[in-house]
């Protein structure tokens, strides 16, 4: 609002209960090596082999997940707050709404803010839970009434938080400086999702110990890459990305576009493989994940359209996404919404 009476700046809070996933888990390893434990689990397709699980260096939600917040200009005593839940944008469809009485007098000073905090339970059911369990996204309008008349509203976009599990998977051992290059590349990658609504629900940590690996450590050509998915993985529905130190060509990193969503043995190029440099791991996520750069999209040059700062341009280090690159994760089986 342009008037100069003063600032009341909101955050909102949507809490939705927590309900049990359930889905189906592609094993790649014999039924007796299915269960991974704290410290120890078996990967393989044709020949299990011991695979040292490492602590999780740091959780979901890197940094504290930036709640929605929005300014509106008003004054006056008690304000009654009317909010409604739109499916496609103010005038779509009513999701659900309400009004109640804002518990504390709002004085706010020309040019003064006033802050305050508001809380919305969605239990499993409503239809505001219903929609985020399908991945929509609403907007939410709040208007303000002021007891002497008149009223100001303001509008917020509210996403879904989603995301996957990553399986970070080191190809023989690093230094402690090169561990630290492949630490801050996959908490760099978890900032670029994080900046645009996505995370990453789980991190494990793993390594093909050096007595196991092979020629593994680099990927000399696209088979050898194929080799290696063929002969490693960690059972579970997380995307399995190795550090290698290095690959064929030019390449930093390599994926399939989209990645399968199983680990069965009939999957072909169920992984990923990114070098220790960790400048491509967030861009090959980006086409595990979601398809950004489609199987017809040589080189990237659809993407390479949006600009070099596209986490999808064919050069990596980008760091943006557009709305609809970002809603084409939600088409991945293992794209879940993070509570």
């Amino acid at each position: 609002m342009d008037d100069a009476r003063g600032t009341v700046d909101l955050r909102l809070e949507i809490a939705m209960e927590r309900r049990p996933r359930i889905g189906d888990l592609c094993k790649r390893v014999p039924e007796e090596y299915s269960g991974l434990r704290s410290s120890v689990g078996h990967v393989g397709r044709r020949d299990p082999r011991p695979v040292v699980s490492e602590p999780r260096r740091r959780p979901a939600f890197g940094r504290a997940p930036r709640m929605l917040s929005c300014a509106w200009r008003l004054d006056g005593p008690e304000t009654t707050v009317g909010r409604q839940f739109w499916d496609g944008g103010v005038g779509g469809t009513l999701v659900e709404s309400s009004t109640f009485t804002w518990p504390h007098t709002i004085v706010v000073p020309g040019g003064g803010t006033y802050s305050g905090w508001m809380t919305f339970a969605s239990p499993p059911g409503s239809g505001i839970h219903d929609r985020y369990e399908d991945r929509e996204d609403m907007t939410i309008e709040l208007v303000f009434t002021r007891a002497g008349g008149g009223s100001v509203n303001g509008t917020i976009t509210c996403r879904v938080m989603a995301g996957w599990g990553i399986n970070i998977i080191k190809v023989g051992s690093y230094s402690a400086s090169e561990e630290a290059t492949i630490a801050n590349g996959v908490d760099d990658a978890q900032d670029v999702y994080e900046d645009h609504g996505l995370t990453f629900s789980s991190e494990q940590w793993w390594i093909i110990r050096d007595t196991d690996v092979g020629g593994y450590t680099v990927l000399n050509d696209e088979d050898e890459y194929e080799d290696l998915l063929d002969d490693w993985s960690v059972p579970n529905d997380s995307v399995d990305g190795f550090v290698v130190r290095g690959m064929w060509s030019t390449f930093a990193g390599f994926s399939p576009t989209p990645g399968p969503s199983g680990k069965d043995g009939a999957c072909q190029n169920d992984g990923l493989a990114a070098t220790f440099s960790m400048v491509c791991f967030a861009h090959e996520l980006g086409h595990y994940m979601g398809g950004l750069c489609h199987p017809n999209d040589s080189g990237c040059s659809e993407s390479n359209s949006l600009g070099s700062r596209n986490v999808m341009f064919s050069t990596c280090g980008g760091r943006d996404f557009h709305y609809s690159q970002y809603k084409d994760f939600f088409d991945h089986d293992w794209t879940r919404i993070v509570r």
